[in-house]
């Protein structure tokens, strides 16, 4: 018998395509890192199936087999193969569980017409005790408009769900901004309620990007946070750090 679960770790990390903060291509070093955290949930953005520039290699599958976690990949972009021939390019987002996944949807979000499609994946997560439903998203970087709009129909979708909910994602919005504040109302922020008081910065570029910013989230309803870190260990790896939550279940 599975013994109950108390507590969740989970991580959110933009992977950047397994590229680095300076751009070089490592996917080896962020399945490291997620092994560092040993995450119970972890929600990875910009992942890349079949792209020549992350060498043509599945990574969902790749980090799935490294980190032994069952997968549910989204691909908010499909194109054609470069060269032709070979399997579609796809680029989104995942999901990695301790747990198998099901009921497994993939919604896509309203998007500017010419902008990049937008996407959220939610599954629920076999924990242990009770299950947990685990959504990911990277929502617009470039006009706030967008992101309300897609955060309206996260909003929309995610109230169907039973039990505890996390949300989680590179939002690409600040503290302050309407859709993060949206969001807020109706979840608890991670950071807000357990981090280290500090800035939380997860958007650091090469390290000396004047722009850096806490836009990578952890939302929860029906979960309480412990303890919120921004993990150091994954410095250098992207340009993004990772966000790492303990939540406790009910």
């Amino acid at each position: 018998m599975l013994e109950h679960r108390t507590t969740l770790r989970v991580v959110t990390f933009n992977i950047h395509h397994g590229a680095d903060a300076a751009g070089v291509l490592d996917l080896e070093r962020i399945a490291h890192v997620l092994e560092q955290l040993r995450p119970d949930l972890a929600l990875l953005q910009e992942v890349d199936r079949f792209w020549p520039r992350s060498g043509g290699v599945d990574q969902p599958a790749v980090l799935a087999d490294a980190l032994g976690l069952h997968a549910e990949f989204a691909p908010a972009m499909t194109l054609p193969s470069d060269p032709p021939g070979g399997p579609d390019r796809e680029y989104g987002h995942m999901i990695l569980s301790r747990w198998p996944l099901e009921q497994v949807h993939r919604i896509p979000l309203p998007c500017a017409p010419g902008e990049e499609p937008r996407m959220l994946l939610h599954a629920r997560a076999a924990v242990p005790g009770g299950p947990v439903t685990v959504a990911g998203t990277h929502l617009d970087p470039a006009s706030a408009e967008a992101r309300l709009a897609q955060v309206r129909a996260i909003i929309v979708e995610l109230p169907a769900q039973d039990g505890p909910v996390i949300l989680a994602g590179d939002l690409n919005e600040a503290p302050g901004a309407d859709s993060l504040a949206l969001l807020q109302r109706r979840m608890s922020d991670a950071w807000e309620q357990g981090g280290d008081g500090g800035e939380g910065l997860t958007f650091v570029g090469d390290g000396t990007d004047p722009h850096a910013a806490r836009i990578d989230h952890i939302l929860t309803s029906g979960l309480t946070c412990t303890s919120a870190c921004v993990a150091e260990a994954g410095r250098g790896a992207s340009d993004h750090l990772p966000l790492l939550a303990e939540l406790r279940m009910p």
